[in-house]
């Protein structure tokens, strides 16, 4: 069994750790076991992979103490000589820093970029080009985070991998649905839009509480589910009180599963700024939602044809878009999701794509 070092997790529930976890749970761990390094104080799910028989080394955050950072992920490779490969899961070229200690101990270097902008232009311009000269192999979750991340010269090598999801878990359930609003206080009339994504600048947090001003002037039954957690969170509360919509907000917080959400909700919103895929989207979809992306979600999540993309600070577009689908009539879309290619079914493929790079 080799043990392969991974890169990447946070203490957030996000697309990266979803899709590591759906991979974890299904791969042989007599052939591989993941072993996890983060440099985040906790790790979401790290009870259950230390219960597996992973293990994870917790290192300085490199935004805070940069050369202990350094320090400690070179200590780390020094004294573990059995992982030959690390498996790099990363948001932005800022992690070619990190890879530079495998590199420097000659480890086989594998990364897999997961967005498709940053929110440092400059860190990306001046970091990516180290992550073709310190990595052997390059993957991605879509051709739009492989030409970011990588250049369009190394993206042509990108192997594309497309994040899954459980498609079945969240097929249309009428009752599952009735039950989820009557938790939420949903009444028969209420308009639920929901959004499902962390707190944070990318996500474009505010704008979404403008939008949904917009929408409840012309439907005062309407109601925001908000799913998620993040830096931005108390700033974001704050704004919806200052937007006078805070009666009309429902801040979850985080949650580990969010299927009921979305059968309780009406239709989906992402007015992300960017996304390096947005499998959220998809899972929006497997419930049947409707849902109103920004242009900065990857046309690959598209796979019904209640979708629309809209331009962000078009703000009254955005109001007619989530407004139309009033009424709109939920159907299981699931073989929809299986045929577009984006089912766990196709998990193996992904597992064994993984197994001839880290192996």
């Amino acid at each position: 069994m080799e043990r392969v070092l991974v890169y990447g997790m946070t203490d957030n529930l996000g697309g990266i750790e979803t899709y590591i976890m759906m991979i974890y749970r299904r791969m042989d761990k007599t052939r591989m076991m993941f072993d996890f390094v983060t440099d985040f104080p906790t790790m979401t799910f790290a009870d259950e992979v230390t219960e597996a028989g992973s293990r994870i080394y917790y290192i300085p955050a490199k935004g805070k103490d940069l050369r202990g950072h350094l320090r400690e992920m070179n200590r780390l490779l020094k004294e573990h000589p059995e992982y030959k490969t690390v498996y790099f899961n990363i948001v932005d070229a800022g992690a070619a820093v990190t890879m530079s200690a495998a590199w420097r101990q000659k480890r086989r270097v594998i990364v897999h970029a997961h967005n498709s902008s940053s929110n440092s232009q400059l860190l990306q311009t001046i970091c990516r080009p180290l992550l073709g000269f310190f990595a052997d192999a390059w993957i991605a979750c879509s051709r739009a985070a492989a030409e970011f991340m990588f250049g369009d010269q190394l993206a042509k090598k990108t192997q594309i991998v497309r994040n899954l999801i459980e498609a079945k878990r969240f097929a249309y359930d009428p009752r599952q649905r009735s039950i989820a609003r009557q938790k939420l206080g949903l009444l028969d009339g209420d308009f639920a839009v929901i959004h499902v994504g962390r707190l944070d600048r990318e996500k474009n947090p505010k704008e979404l509480l403008e939008i949904f001003r917009g929408i409840r002037v012309r439907e005062p039954r309407a109601r925001l589910i908000s799913v998620g957690s993040g830096p931005m969170e108390g700033e974001v509360h704050q704004y919806a009180g200052q937007l006078g919509i805070d009666e009309s907000v429902e801040f979850l917080g985080r949650q580990e599963d969010i299927v009921p959400y979305l059968q309780a909700a009406d239709v989906f919103v992402l007015p992300s700024i960017y996304e390096g895929f947005g499998i959220v989207a998809v899972e929006a979809q497997a419930a049947g939602l409707p849902c109103v992306l920004s242009t900065g979600v990857p046309e690959d999540v598209k796979v019904t044809d209640d979708v629309e993309y809209l331009p962000l600070q078009e703000h009254e577009r955005w109001t007619k878009a989530v407004l139309n689908f009033r009424g709109h009539t939920r159907i299981c879309t699931t073989d929809r999701i299986i045929s577009a290619g984006y089912d766990v079914s196709r998990i193996p493929e992904v597992i064994g794509l993984l197994e001839e790079l880290l192996l």
